[in-house]
């Protein structure tokens, strides 16, 4: 007899799979991530065709098939449909559940990142929450996600001289952040550097007080320091 299990799940992404199935990719509160196949989803008149849209969050039954895990139920708790009617809103939902699909790795259960993933969407689908904010969610979910995952960079001490970073700070793949007389490397601005220090604390509440005039910088410095270290 097949074991079957429960977990809350958000759905990351949903890819058809054979003629009538869809293999449906969650975030999940006790299994991490999963990819799950919802048999005969893609009919019409299917049962758990409507509880398992993007980006739904709902509670999932599954069993483990002998390729698959196989979904059995399904109860949806939040459609997000704030989200929905939103397009910048479901634009950076995608780009948070690409995010999640590119560098979470499957079946690993972390509470933190289940508590990143849920919050914020539920942040997101808040009808008070300005479309023109939703920019700064994003970043705010790459720079906690990356952190969770061993990709963290020092914001506020030298990696050199180990004091407080002050003055002319570059950035440089060998040592990361460091004052311009330790260590040679690229300027980088003081400016983007205190919202990052604001997005470690995780509150969602401080992507409420940006500005507009951040956002450049923030995409710029973002780059420079995560992905091109990433790429090294």
């Amino acid at each position: 007899m097949s074991v079957r299990h429960r977990t809350g799940a958000v759905v990351l992404k949903i890819n058809n799979f054979k003629e009538q199935d869809k293999i449906i990719s969650f975030y999940s509160k006790e299994f991490g991530k999963i990819d799950v196949v919802g048999k005969a989803i893609r009919r019409e008149k299917a049962k758990l065709r409507s509880f398992v849209q993007y980006p739904y969050f709902s509670e999932i039954d599954f069993i483990q098939g002998k390729n698959h895990k196989i979904l059995t139920d399904a109860v949806l708790i939040n459609n997000f449909s704030n989200i929905r009617k939103s397009f910048k809103k479901i634009i950076i939902a995608y780009k948070i559940s690409q995010l999640s699909c590119s560098f979470i790795k499957y079946s690993e259960r972390d509470e933190k990142i289940w508590s990143l993933v849920l919050n914020s969407f539920l942040f997101l689908d808040q009808k008070e929450f300005s479309d023109s904010k939703a920019f700064f969610l994003y970043y705010y979910f790459l720079w906690n996600l990356l952190s969770l995952l061993g990709y963290k960079i020092d914001l506020s001490y030298c990696a050199v001289c180990q004091k407080r970073l002050s003055g002319r700070v570059v950035f440089s793949f060998e040592k990361g952040l460091s004052h311009q007389g330790c260590f040679p490397g690229e300027l980088v601005s003081l400016y983007p550097l205190n919202t990052l220090r604001l997005f470690e604390s995780q509150n969602l509440n401080i992507i409420n007080t940006l500005r507009e005039n951040e956002k450049k910088s923030l995409k710029e410095i973002s780059y420079n320091l995560i992905c091109q270290k990433m790429k090294k």
